[in-house]
């Protein structure tokens, strides 16, 4: 009977020291003013399976801040429908954070995704290739949206690896601001790539009719981009 208690016992120390490690690895990642080396942050960002498809407000997963004082990464937080103008994610509130990896058929780099803007209006996501000595071999812009869900470029990832950007592109180039538009006459572009030497490389553009796009469907938390009924030009 003692041997039974002193084994529960030990079960129990075992799982209060492994979520005291658990706590412990979290706060190397995101505690305050915590920024990660890119191998750092790579190594612990969470995989995820293909194909993979990165919802308006979900599809993320455990990641880091990276530090970015180097600029080993694209800094600019979009803020108008056309991506013409951005501010620069250059300090804490703003500076990248990866929230997924995939592994992909071209074994020599990793495919990671991160998020600049995480507590502003504006947010943009890029999408990074990473070789085996965690170097920046390349970059995409992949999703550029604004609070509380306003978006004009969205990805996905198909299970071949290969990936489509959407986006929206206006048919006036009068800049208009990601948080105050009430609508405007657009048309989407579909813009397919593969991963080539470690560089994303453009394979595909599928163009649609032009149509109006609002700010009250365009904001909709349950709207992404591929819901559309965009007829396509060819």
């Amino acid at each position: 009977m003692k041997h039974i208690q002193y084994s529960k016992m030990n079960i129990q120390t075992k799982m209060i020291r492994f979520y005291f490690m658990l706590f412990a690895f979290a706060i190397s990642c995101v505690g305050v003013n915590a920024q990660s080396s890119m191998k750092e942050a790579v190594d612990m960002t969470e995989v995820f399976d293909l194909p993979y498809k990165r919802t308006k407000l979900g599809g993320t997963g455990f990641g880091c801040m990276i530090d970015n004082s180097k600029n080993l990464v694209p800094n600019k937080l979009y803020t108008n429908v056309q991506c013409t103008e951005y501010m620069l994610a250059d300090d804490y509130d703003t500076m990248p954070t990866t929230y997924a990896k995939f592994r992909l058929p071209d074994a020599g780099h990793t495919l990671v995704a991160l998020e600049l803007g995480g507590n502003i209006d504006n947010l943009t996501d890029e999408l990074i290739l990473v070789d085996k000595n965690y170097n920046v071999t390349d970059a995409l812009v992949a999703k550029v949206y604004a609070f509380p869900g306003t978006i004009v470029k969205q990805y996905y990832i198909n299970e071949d690896g290969s990936i489509v950007v959407i986006t929206l592109k206006p048919v006036s180039s009068a800049s208009l601001s990601m948080l105050e538009f009430t609508q405007f006459a657009g048309q989407r572009i579909d813009e397919t790539y593969k991963v080539v030497n470690g560089k994303f490389a453009l394979v595909s553009t599928r163009k649609y009719k032009e149509k109006v796009y609002t700010y009250s469907q365009l904001s909709s938390k349950t709207y992404n981009l591929w819901d559309g009924n965009e007829q396509p030009v060819d």
